[in-house]
């Protein structure tokens, strides 16, 4: 399983994890990546792995430690976001689940990925999460690859 400690040493150098919510440029240089995700994470290694990981797959990361801020940057740059990944268990402000149902209210057909530490999350959780509009749900520890995997397939059907 590719982790935060392994994924630089094969992968080659990382991003120090700095929150740049309205990133539109990577190294000083214009994006170039295809898609934008929005990814909600108060959780730095996540939001690291996560940085060094979507370009892998032409995606420009928007970082957020906030609901809040995710719906600031979404409100902003919405018609550009083609995917958001939020996390449930968000500690510090609005937590995932809430900050869905706000970007709704923005874009009732915005993308969402659900991402949870939560170790009691069971089946039936998944499935209120899964019927209410998330596209996917994934429990931490999660493998990186499988996850850029489903990343790729939901963009790819946009």
């Amino acid at each position: 399983m590719v982790t935060k400690s392994n994924f630089k040493e094969t992968q080659g150098p990382g991003k120090d994890s700095g929150i740049n919510g309205n990133k539109d440029k990577v190294d000083g240089k214009p994006s170039k990546n295809r898609f934008k995700v929005l990814v909600l994470d108060d959780d730095s290694e996540i939001r690291d792995v996560l940085f060094d990981a979507l370009p892998l797959i032409d995606v420009e990361p928007l970082l957020c430690i906030t609901g809040e801020e995710a719906v600031d940057i979404f409100g902003k740059h919405y018609p550009e976001i083609d995917l958001c990944i939020l996390d449930k268990d968000n500690k510090i402000g609005m937590g995932g689940e809430k900050t869905f149902f706000e970007l709704k209210q923005i874009d009732p057909e915005v993308k969402a990925i659900m991402i949870s530490g939560d170790p009691n999350l069971n089946k039936e959780a998944i499935l209120e999460f899964l019927e209410s509009g998330f596209i996917q749900v994934f429990k931490k520890p999660f493998n990186i690859l499988v996850f850029l995997d489903v990343v790729t397939s939901i963009l790819n059907k946009k």
